[in-house]
């Protein structure tokens, strides 16, 4: 999954826009936290969590 967070061009999608109240970064950030979290949760609906490690890493 290639995310260009948290880098520029800082774009959260259209939905995001304004929902940490603070400015793009912010709202860029709750973004990718979501998507993070839907990455898991698929993970753990596929009953595979035990045998799955996820690397996030940046190139900074």
């Amino acid at each position: 999954m290639a995310l260009p967070s948290p880098h520029t061009p800082i774009l959260p999608t259209k939905d995001w826009h304004g929902k940490s109240e603070i400015n793009p970064y912010g709202d860029f950030v709750m973004m990718i936290d979501n998507y993070i979290g839907e990455l898991t949760k698929t993970i753990k609906d596929a009953g595979i969590e035990e045998n799955t490690l996820i690397i996030f890493t940046s190139d900074n």
